[in-house]
């Protein structure tokens, strides 16, 4: 399927994926639950909420926001739906964040 198709599908629920792709398990998918707790000085202030974006599952096994497509990735063909015993996209949710000490941002946990 195109980048077109591929698109469409992601706004269905579905992780998609290029053949060409090097990197086993890697896939994109549509993240519509995004947030993250932000605290200062150890302490949880408040929840801060972001507007839907495509996610990479990368090799490394972590789920990177913000991914954008390469031109290559816009005009290829070769682009499929992961089947999805193999997709591994969750909606992210945070109970117990762990605060970075030196920014002072809980990450968000997926």
């Amino acid at each position: 399927m195109n980048f077109g198709q591929a698109l469409e599908a992601m706004k269905q629920g579905y992780c998609v994926r290029r053949v060409g792709w090097n990197g086993k398990g890697m896939h994109i998918y549509i993240e519509n639950h995004f947030k993250c707790l932000i605290g200062k000085g150890g302490g949880l202030e408040h929840e801060r909420k972001y507007g839907a974006c495509i996610v990479m599952y990368t090799v490394q096994k972590i789920h990177q926001p913000g991914w954008l497509a390469s031109q290559p990735d816009m005009l290829s063909d070769d682009w499929e739906i992961v089947p999805s015993k193999n997709a591994i996209a969750k909606p992210a949710i945070i109970k117990k964040p762990a605060i970075c000490k030196r920014c002072r941002i809980a990450p968000f946990i997926i």
